[in-house]
């Protein structure tokens, strides 16, 4: 059997956009699906430190797919992208079609990309909806919130942090989340916000008191995006950030009585913004949105 080597990289988000792609070519063309996670390796992320100036993201999917997963170490990862014999795909040089007729090969591939088109791995949905769940047991704090989820209550992602200082993104200013609130208390009766988010002192001094509102706040550090990501996915109205950890809160909530808002405006940078509407499911609503920076 041929393989699928999928590079993985960046954030909980985007690695969930890059092993549905690869799972959904795998799938789609009986190959065996190897993940490299080569840029969260120690020597890696020492190099990508100093370059960088902070530190590299964490590789979170092993503990957040239910599926076995097959991971290339970097030693393994490097002779894979020396092999002429493999054949490299990078997301910029092919189009969706012309990508699939490719893979129709015998050969090995080695997938560059972030691949943030669902449209990519739309046809696994249901696969994926059931492996993309906690790996680990869940604590104390977010099996409680779970066992008293109820429809009243609305789940809110706010994404500030680096996205301040991004000038590719900035974060969604305060007046997008008044007015996602504004139009979920006209679907929603007597509405209790539950807010995630990575600015708490933000929110804190920023949230109107006219909402009923409260930050889910969980002290186990080792896995509180995967599980503050999985409560997302749970509640029945969401209101989205610009991001793709937050889009996956989104897509992965399946219900069909579901109300889902998100920003117009994902990103501050016009050609990543032309490429957003890929992301937008049709049954969620969008409100108008300013991103700031610092």
């Amino acid at each position: 059997m041929s393989k699928i080597y999928l590079e993985i990289r960046s954030g909980l988000g985007n690695q969930l956009f890059q092993y549905a792609f690869g799972y959904s070519i795998s799938r789609e063309f009986n190959k065996e699906l190897v993940l490299c996670p080569t840029y969260f390796d120690k020597y890696w992320k020492f190099v990508l430190k100093k370059i960088l100036g902070k530190e590299v993201r964490s590789f979170r999917l092993p503990f957040f797919i239910q599926n076995k997963i097959r991971l290339a170490s970097r030693t393994e990862a490097d002779q894979i992208q020396n092999n002429p014999d493999i054949t490299t795909i990078r997301e910029e040089e092919y189009d969706n079609a012309s990508m699939r007729s490719v893979f129709l090969s015998k050969n090995d591939f080695y997938l560059k990309g972030y691949w943030q088109n669902p449209d990519l791995f739309s046809a696994h949905f249901n696969d994926l909806v059931v492996q993309i769940a906690p790996s680990f047991r869940l604590s104390e704090k977010c099996m409680e919130l779970l066992s008293r989820m109820n429809d009243r209550m609305v789940g809110i992602h706010v994404r500030r942090g680096d996205f301040l200082t991004n000038k590719s993104f900035g974060a969604c200013a305060l007046e997008y989340y008044t007015q996602a609130m504004q139009y979920l208390s006209s679907k929603v009766r007597s509405p209790q916000f539950i807010i995630f988010t990575n600015d708490k002192s933000w929110v804190l001094k920023n949230f109107p008191p006219a909402f009923s509102w409260t930050i889910y706040s969980n002290d186990n550090d080792k896995y509180t995006d995967i599980e503050e990501l999985y409560l997302l996915s749970k509640f029945q109205s969401l209101i989205l950030s610009n991001s793709t950890f937050s889009w996956w809160g989104g897509y992965l909530s399946f219900r069909n009585d579901r109300h889902i808002v998100c920003p117009m405006s994902w990103f501050l940078k016009k050609e990543m913004q032309d490429e957003s509407t890929k992301l937008i499911n049709s049954d969620w609503k969008q409100i108008k949105n300013k991103l700031e920076l610092f």
